[in-house]
């Protein structure tokens, strides 16, 4: 094998282990099987190492803390019980999922969805979880007007990348040049942003983002760069225009202000960003970004 080989090798095995994860947090996820689906002996030495490294913390810690944090989620955008998500997170009691929570956030669940956006709330969050960009939660009105469409599914080749999501400028650039290598861009070719993390709850250095570029066919994964299908199905489609540093609160009105009285239930997919312009030549306050949320009546 040579070292090009064995570098992408290496990033289709971490690709492949993230992807499992982020699809079965509802389930018992076994350290062996994620060695398995790396092609890594459960006791290899490396196996964990590699997983540290790239995460910036134990395979074990990730797997907790991305439960908790799509928990999170689920509590102040759904009206599901506190033991509803604590099954679908993977919990086998109520009461284990709100001790897990309350060590994680130093809050309870019950009281994470009945506090958000009081400053009391915000004092408390930002001590458990030293995250010190937490903006002011305070619940902004908007008038968000989607429309719902139903959506194929997409064929796309994506760098997943963790940290914070202003910083996603060279991933951009790496996956681009590979789209470029290989002559993949085309007419249709769609640039789409997958933010998995609420930058409100979850450490900067620790956001989960996909940068992705569809295509028309199945692309060969190499080195950092994967591919993969995202589900298709119905999605309500809201347009920000501005900086995307007004993205949060974008969502926020969409989950606090336009989500309550909709009619509709998200899915359980993470929302995309459709860049329809791109920073290089445009003004910030002139982008223009689609956000399509997965939704079901």
């Amino acid at each position: 094998m040579t070292r090009k080989e064995a570098s992408n090798n290496h990033g289709d095995r971490i690709n492949r282990v993230l992807t499992y994860i982020n699809t079965h947090l509802g389930e018992k996820i076994d350290l062996a099987k994620l060695a398995e689906i790396a092609h890594f002996s459960p006791f290899h030495f490396h196996f964990h190492r590699i997983m540290r490294a790239y995460l910036n913390e134990s395979i074990g810690s990730y797997i907790i803390r991305v439960r908790l944090e799509t928990a999170a989620a689920m509590l102040l955008s759904t009206d599901e019980t506190v033991g509803d998500i604590a099954w679908k997170m993977g919990y086998e009691s109520p009461a284990a999922f709100g001790k897990a929570f309350q060590k994680r956030f130093g809050i309870s669940p019950g009281a994470y969805r009945q506090n958000m956006g009081s400053h009391e709330y915000q004092s408390e969050f930002r001590q458990a979880t030293g995250n010190a960009l937490l903006s002011d939660l305070t619940s902004i009105k908007m008038e968000l007007k989607p429309i719902i469409k139903e959506i194929g599914p997409k064929k796309v080749v994506y760098i997943h990348a963790i940290g914070a999501y202003e910083d996603v400028g060279p991933v951009w650039e790496r996956l681009a040049g590979f789209m470029q290598k290989n002559k993949l861009f085309g007419p249709g070719t769609e640039c789409l942003g997958i933010s998995y993390d609420d930058p409100e709850v979850t450490e900067t250095e620790k956001l989960r983002y996909d940068a992705c570029f569809t295509v028309k066919e199945e692309v060969k994964p190499e080195g950092e760069v994967g591919f993969k299908e995202l589900e298709g199905g119905t999605f309500a489609i809201f347009r920000h225009t501005g900086p995307y540093s007004g993205l949060s609160e974008t969502y926020k009105g969409i989950y606090k202000d336009w989500l309550p009285t909709c009619g509709y239930e998200l899915r359980d997919t993470p929302p995309w960003e459709a860049c329809l312009n791109s920073p290089e030549d445009t003004r910030p306050e002139e982008l223009i970004t689609d956000i399509y949320i997965g939704v079901k009546k």
